[in-house]
């Protein structure tokens, strides 16, 4: 009976070990969360909540060469953890004269891109990069993004600019600045 009570306390032990040891490779046992508003700097990482994984989502920011900077809805890289005064609209940026392209979020300056814009121009307070420096005659002339239809081909323009287009496949036709599946004849 002895021996009997020691080989189900080991099982039971080795049980309790192997639960023990597989929550915490979940990371359960790491710092949990439970709501999307919950985010933070942890020195040069942003962390925010992602609710449905009860989880952070980590960024390491110095991997980037940038800072962890805390906004209204979120902890996000940018290019100072300070706000910056030139970032008073929220799509507002500027070029430097190398060609990067600095934008906006949420009062901080960022730099969406790796390397300069072949051509960074700014327009109403905003930065672009678009395809050339001129405005396309087949671009919508309005404020934010907008597509657009010229034969079968999709545009994707912003300021009456081009910024990128893309040739519909043959089993599609552009509609509305979309490329969608052809209508059945």
């Amino acid at each position: 009976m002895c021996s009997l009570r020691k080989s189900f306390l080991l099982t039971v032990t080795q049980a309790l070990l192997v639960f023990v040891a597989a929550i915490s490779l979940t990371g359960c046992f790491e710092e949990d969360c439970t709501s999307s508003s919950q985010f933070y700097c942890d020195g040069n990482v942003a962390k925010n909540c992602s609710a449905e994984r009860r989880a952070y989502h980590k960024t390491d920011c110095g991997a980037v060469d940038l800072q962890c900077a805390v906004g209204v809805t979120e902890a996000f890289c940018a290019l100072s953890s300070e706000p910056d005064e030139r970032c008073v609209k929220p799509a507002s940026g500027w070029c430097l004269e190398d060609g990067t392209q600095i934008s906006c979020k949420e009062g901080f300056a960022t730099s969406p891109f790796s390397s300069p814009c072949e051509i960074c121009i700014e327009v109403e307070g905003e930065s672009l990069c678009p395809a050339t420096g001129v405005k396309d005659p087949r671009c919508p002339d309005e404020p934010g993004y907008n597509s657009a239809c010229s034969g079968n081909t999709s545009l994707w323009c912003r300021h009456g600019y081009l910024m990128g287009s893309q040739e519909c496949s043959e089993d599609r036709e552009c509609a509305q600045g979309d490329c969608v599946l052809k209508s059945s004849p």
